[in-house]
């Protein structure tokens, strides 16, 4: 009894765990050339055009399970690279490569202190084994009142409940994820000196993988819009509030160790005692050699 107990909740653990992001990020990228998966990323591309627009800088950082698309092609920033922790085949790697595609940990980025305006987080949080880390990461490269944009699944949908369910029967990639809900990671970006300036929920339309329907219903996300907070994904812009350190010039010259110290003046009548003048001595002539 004690053997098919244990044996039960290893079933279900197995179930609940998430693989490590490199072992998955090929089957993810490959869900997201479905009919479903390229409504839900044009939804999504159509949201981060109107962000990026206002956001200025010199490097922005993709952090995507689609490496190969460049999401940030409306961006201003000229120095826009894309980091995954594995190589993704695929034949839209000719027409949607992006400027530079570097293999990395995600949650230990090979990049320096605040060296990042723009930091895009593309559904890497709840495929990670460590998401926490994986934000920290993040908030440590992007520079202060710079910005990061989260794109997520949210439990608290139609593909949400569904998922609940195909994470037993199905062994997709996909279905194996964390519920990552949006006030979670306000409470992550708070603690790590962010500010959320925005949530937006996209994708309101029922999760059918069927392009017919799908070019069909259309209208529904437009009639609901992106306030109703059903949608199968979401979006988070946040922005650093840290305030940067300026280095401050030290004063030397306040300094009576270090810096000069000011002789003070004195006069010829001081020199000569006071009371007498001073003497002048005539200036004398060399001799001439004969």
């Amino acid at each position: 009894m004690l053997n098919k107990s244990t044996s039960i909740k290893n079933y279900f653990r197995s179930r609940l765990n998430v693989k490590p992001l490199h072992e998955t990020i090929a089957s993810l990228a490959s869900w997201y050339e479905t009919p479903l998966g390229e409504s839900v990323l044009a939804s999504q591309q159509q949201v981060l055009n109107d962000e990026l627009a206002c956001m200025f800088g010199y490097h922005l950082m993709q952090l995507s399970v689609v490496p190969y698309h460049r999401l940030s092609e409306s961006s201003r920033i000229n120095h826009c690279f894309s980091l995954a922790p594995a190589v993704v085949p695929s034949a839209k790697i000719s027409t949607a490569l992006c400027d530079v595609q570097g293999i990395a940990e995600l949650d230990a980025l090979p990049l320096a202190d605040e060296s990042i305006d723009v930091t895009i987080l593309h559904h890497v949080l709840e495929f990670s084994d460590n998401p926490h880390q994986v934000l920290k990461e993040a908030a440590r490269v992007t520079v202060p009142r710079g910005h990061i944009i989260i794109f997520a699944f949210n439990p608290f949908s139609v593909m949400g409940v569904a998922q609940l369910l195909a994470q037993f029967y199905s062994s997709k990639p996909i279905w194996r994820r964390r519920a990552l809900r949006a006030a979670r990671l306000h409470d992550w970006l708070e603690f790590l000196d962010f500010s959320c300036l925005g949530v937006r929920y996209l994708s309101q339309n029922l999760p059918i993988n069927h392009s017919r329907y799908l070019s069909h219903s259309g209208f529904i996300d437009r009639w609901l819009g992106k306030s109703l907070p059903f949608g199968s994904t979401f979006c988070i812009v946040a922005r650093k509030d840290k305030v940067g350190l300026t280095p401050m010039k030290p004063e030397w010259d306040s300094s009576r160790f270090l810096g000069p110290a000011p002789v003070p003046k004195r006069s010829m009548t001081a020199r000569s005692g006071g009371a007498q003048s001073a003497m002048i001595l005539p200036l004398r002539r060399r001799p001439k050699s004969r």
